[in-house]
């Protein structure tokens, strides 16, 4: 799972670096083909992330995976713009989704959810490695100010390397790392 993620963070990467942003960022939205490789879908909210042409009347989305200042830009001295950032916390939102199996908040009706995500409440960590428990934490804690995909597809990768290492020493026989 963790080589999909690494994959999900290199297409948000890829789009960022072109000054695009997804917006609807959820599980429904990656698709997994026959050689179980991760792939970015559904561009309908997709937007440029320069400053004119970021702000939309359109809030369409899955309020799950949406960044609190997407559902109440006001509170917090913005006007609705769908950021690199807010594609960063709904990223978290799907390490939570991917490894639980249901969507962040799937107990709780939408209004809420809404009320939790908007007094800075997040979804319950799943079980899982420490690399994942951090992932989500940096990703959901403040998606106006904290890491960026960049930052994650680094993490990610240097996780693979470490997990490739491991796993071939272990499976030469060897139990030190």
């Amino acid at each position: 799972m963790a080589l999909q993620l690494h994959e999900i963070t290199q297409g948000l990467q890829y789009l960022h670096s072109r000054n695009i942003v997804h917006g609807d960022l959820r599980g429904a939205n990656i698709l997994i083909n026959e050689d179980w490789s991760a792939c970015l879908a559904d561009f309908g909210l997709s937007r440029f992330s320069d400053a004119t042409s970021s702000m939309s009347t359109n809030r369409g989305g899955s309020l799950y995976w949406m960044a609190p200042e997407l559902i109440d830009p006001g509170r917090f001295g913005h006007q609705f713009a769908r950021t690199p950032a807010t594609d960063v916390y709904a990223f978290g939102c799907v390490c939570v989704e991917l490894y639980t199996g249901r969507p962040p908040f799937y107990d709780l009706n939408e209004p809420a959810a809404l009320i939790r995500i908007l007094n800075g409440e997040r979804p319950e960590r799943p079980s899982g490695p420490p690399a994942i428990v951090f992932l989500i934490d940096a990703s959901v804690a403040s998606s106006t100010v904290g890491p960026s995909v960049v930052d994650f597809a680094a993490f990610l990768a240097d996780q693979q390397r470490f997990y490739i290492t491991a796993s071939t020493v272990f499976l030469a026989g060897k139990e030190e790392f």
